[in-house]
């Protein structure tokens, strides 16, 4: 089961909402050009993002060894 995304119609005199499912696999970030059925474009619903601080071991899979090089107060060069 994929991420579900929901979008909103830009049409003041339509305003419909849906909700889509992204299939497994899929960016989020493909999803674009949906249109209405009164064929006005359609945006997605804000949703706040969400924050986390990451571990130590977590930082240096992403990031490598940049990490360790902040919080020891140095730079990365």
């Amino acid at each position: 089961m994929g991420a579900r995304i929901q979008f909103v119609c830009r049409s003041l005199a339509c305003h419909r909402q849906v909700e889509i499912e992204v299939p497994t696999g899929r960016a989020v970030g493909d999803v674009i050009n949906l249109l209405c059925i009164c064929g006005a474009e359609m945006k997605k619903v804000y949703s706040e993002p969400v924050f986390q601080e990451l571990s130590e071991a977590e930082g240096i899979l992403r990031f490598g060894d940049r990490v360790l090089l902040k919080t020891q107060g140095k730079t990365a060069g």
